[in-house]
């Protein structure tokens, strides 16, 4: 083997380990997964962070109205990669529906502060969330979540 040659597979070598130790660490980086803002200045975000267990991630909603700190809502602790979660702001009907892989998955709507998941996400009324309120200094993005 020549010099050009070794130099080619060394060079190769590097490029392809760092490729990969990028797309691990997008992989298991907490993430937003999906994100809107309502008229009125309420935050929501579906977040994202990897378990390193069998469970492979944890899968919340937080939102924000303001002047007060991020609510958090349960979503599923052994939930799959979510890609990227396409999000529909209805201000007729106040209500803010992400979605992923096609499919409606979580409604809030933010004057009431109802949270929805699953095969509830189209209906409206019903009972407020009683989420658990983050540490006023916390952010999804100062929490690590890109």
């Amino acid at each position: 083997m020549g010099h050009g040659s070794r130099w080619f597979w060394a060079i190769f070598l590097g490029v392809t380990l760092t490729a990969v130790a990028l797309g691990i660490r997008r992989f298991v980086a907490p993430r937003i997964v999906g994100r809107a803002v309502s008229p009125r200045g309420v935050e929501m975000c579906v977040i994202q962070k990897f378990n390193w267990s069998g469970e492979p991630f944890t899968t919340s909603f937080v939102y924000k109205r303001p002047g007060t700190n991020w609510a958090w809502c349960y979503y599923d602790h052994q939930d799959w990669h979510w890609g990227s979660s396409p999000v529909v702001v209805d201000t007729n009907r106040g209500v803010a529906i992400f979605y992923r892989d096609g499919r409606p998955e979580i409604g809030f709507e933010w004057e009431a502060g109802i949270y929805r998941r699953g095969a509830g996400v189209g209906a409206t009324g019903g009972i407020p969330d009683s989420p658990s309120y983050m540490a006023p200094d916390w952010t999804p993005r100062g929490a690590g979540f890109r």
